[in-house]
């Protein structure tokens, strides 16, 4: 096993993934890949379209934000990680 990929919402629960998948990577020496999971659902909205886009990409840059601090965190650890 060479590339484990890590899903997250950035609960408590994918953070307990995300450590168990950094001590497996340790012992097999592979790389993370996190990726970000999470449903938007832009139908249901009643706001302009122009407003709803931006809100998508305010939202889209906080989870770069937050994937990108995950990265770290694991680099950190001696794992190579990817935020996808």
């Amino acid at each position: 096993m060479k590339t484990i990929l890590v899903p997250t919402d950035f609960s408590d629960n994918a953070k307990n993934a995300l450590d168990f998948a950094i001590e497996i990577a340790k012992k097999h020496e592979s790389k993370i890949f996190l990726v970000h999971t999470n449903h938007y659902d832009m139908a249901a909205s009643s706001l302009p379209p122009e407003l709803e886009a931006q809100q998508f990409m305010q939202l889209q840059k906080m989870t770069q934000h937050k994937l990108n601090d995950l990265q770290a965190e694991v680099n950190k650890q001696g794992v190579e990680c990817k935020a996808l």
